[in-house]
């Protein structure tokens, strides 16, 4: 199990409001939000708790999740399947802050959720997630709508050999009893040296 960590400071000298943040949990096929660019999740991992927030009471808040990796933002949206609850299968989550909540200038939210890692990962395997603040800048010009995108954070397996192995001969019928010499090209195709390799054969 792993523990992932997020916080949203307001640094403005003013008050932020309409506050809402979406997220990816690593998940394989996630996207980055608002874009059609790949996070680059080669693997999943389920959620093991909710989101578990501070700083904030929970009457300003509700929190939403999602079994569609690249969920919007947008509740009405059916295809987003935007629930209360959270399952194992949720790889996008929202957290939505009432009309009337403010965040003030120095003020911080912190929030938390533990994923599962699957077992027996391969090398050259990685799963990455983000989020996004979207919210309203209630500046002394005026009030605009903006957005901050989050750093991906992710994990890795390590980069590792990769190999290929191609089993052929250069004879199409074999007749019973026939013995037949067979040739196994192996390939490296990974990053790192591959050392020891043996090819065993059935006998």
């Amino acid at each position: 199990v792993a523990t992932m960590e997020a916080s949203v400071i307001n640094n403005y000298s003013n008050s932020i409001s309409d506050v809402v943040i979406l997220g990816r949990i690593p998940a394989q096929g996630n996207k980055k939000i608002d874009a059609e660019t790949e996070l680059g999740s080669t693997f999943t991992t389920p959620l093991s708790t909710g989101i578990g927030l501070a700083g904030a009471e929970a009457s300003n808040y509700k929190i939403y999740y999602s079994d569609n990796a690249n969920a919007s933002k947008d509740l009405n949206d059916s295809a987003n399947g935007l629930g209360e609850t959270p399952t194992t299968a949720s790889k996008s989550y929202l957290i939505v802050f009432n009309e009337n909540y403010e965040m003030d200038s120095g003020d911080k939210i912190d929030f938390e959720y533990d994923i599962s890692l699957p077992e027996n990962l391969e090398p050259n395997n990685d799963t990455y997630g983000m989020y996004k603040v979207y919210y309203t800048n209630n500046s002394e010009i005026g009030s605009v709508e903006e957005t901050k995108n989050s750093a991906i954070i992710g994990m890795t397996t390590g980069a590792g050999p990769e190999l290929e192995a191609n089993l052929s001969s250069t004879i199409d019928t074999i007749r019973e009893g026939q013995y037949v010499k067979m040739k196994v090209d192996v390939k490296n195709i990974g990053e790192v040296d591959a050392t020891g390799v043996t090819v065993p054969f059935a006998s």
